[in-house]
């Protein structure tokens, strides 16, 4: 069906990070109703489009430094590094976004969710544009799709893992003074899911007795979730270059918790950003487990990505998502 073009207009302004007049045109003339089918059907191939034009562009930029500076001068033996930092995938990012028509509405989901499912490149992720590259092709890979497969492969993201801090998170050892990490146990409830408040059916908040908005959770939750979430590590050691302290033959190199590597290289830029997080399961709480007044419940002795799974498709499908709108 025909559309105005001002309605046209407003249509594309909403679904879109921007089209051109050729475009308004057509689904003027077409209806929003056959541009979204032929949108919402279009093919995206097995890999999102941003890691691979994101190293193109790394690879291009290395061979030119190499070849002005040496190797020597920009390995970070002694020095800063050339490394992938955040501008490549921002170039990557600009360049889909300005040149491609197949994919405008996925895109502009990708994008939405990106400032929902939030990692930050103001921190130490800008050392790797390429890991930043493939966690956002999992959001445009999975934009139409199931929410809860999406937080799953979020919640199993290396570079989620590193900015909400439960990767190298270690089930509790109270002689050691271990104790899992609650920062994600938190975000994925206040932000990802559930949210901070109980829901009306029309979104509403509920109200106890004295007419205060009713919790979700409580600390307890959090720490009983943050329990889940341990035993998770990179899956593998990568380096850009051969220094006096790394070798080509580290590379790949599996990552476990007692492996003899300072943690401090368990974190960009010295693993692979692109694979999702493993489990080590010695160091998983397979304890069994219950919150949220018993409406989060797991049995215990699960391995840790079963656990996970679960743990996520419990709170999308029996809890009403929400995002708080308030600051962490």
């Amino acid at each position: 069906m025909k559309s105005s073009l001002e309605d046209t207009s407003r249509f594309l302004m909403q679904a879109t990070l921007g089209a051109d007049q050729r475009l308004l045109y057509q689904v003027s003339k077409t209806g929003p109703e056959r541009w979204l089918d032929d949108q919402l059907n279009a093919s995206i191939g097995n890999k999102g489009p941003l890691e691979k034009s994101t190293r193109k562009i790394w690879k291009s930029f290395r061979k030119r430094l190499k070849r002005a500076h040496g190797e020597g001068a920009i390995n970070g033996d002694g020095n800063n590094p050339a490394l992938p930092y955040k501008w490549y995938f921002h170039m990557a990012w600009w360049n889909h976004t300005l040149t491609q028509r197949d994919d405008l509405l996925r895109q502009r989901v990708a994008q939405a969710l990106s400032e929902i499912l939030v990692i930050s490149d103001a921190s130490s992720l800008e050392l790797d544009a390429i890991g930043m590259a493939n966690y956002y092709d999992l959001l445009y890979k999975h934009a139409f799709g199931s929410y809860s497969d999406l937080l799953y492969d979020v919640s199993m993201h290396p570079m989620m893992g590193i900015y909400l801090s439960h990767m190298t998170n270690q089930k509790a050892n109270e002689a050691k003074n271990i104790h899992p990490d609650e920062n994600y146990a938190r975000e994925i409830m206040q932000l990802f899911s559930i949210g901070l408040f109980e829901l009306n059916p029309d979104g509403s908040e509920k109200l106890d007795a004295s007419g205060d908005p009713i919790p979700t959770y409580d600390n307890r939750d959090i720490k009983e979730l943050a329990r889940v979430f341990t035993g998770l590590l990179p899956a593998a050691y990568k380096y850009e270059w051969n220094t006096s302290f790394w070798e080509n033959s580290y590379n790949g190199y599996p990552v476990q918790f007692d492996d003899g590597v300072e943690n401090a290289c368990k974190t960009v830029p010295f693993i692979d950003a692109t694979k999702p997080m493993i489990v080590e399961e010695a160091f998983h709480d397979r304890g069994a487990k219950s919150l949220l007044n018993g409406r989060l419940t797991l049995p215990g002795d699960q391995s840790g990505p079963k656990e996970i799974r679960s743990t996520i498709d419990q709170l999308v499908a029996t809890l009403r998502p929400r995002r708080s709108s308030q600051p962490i």
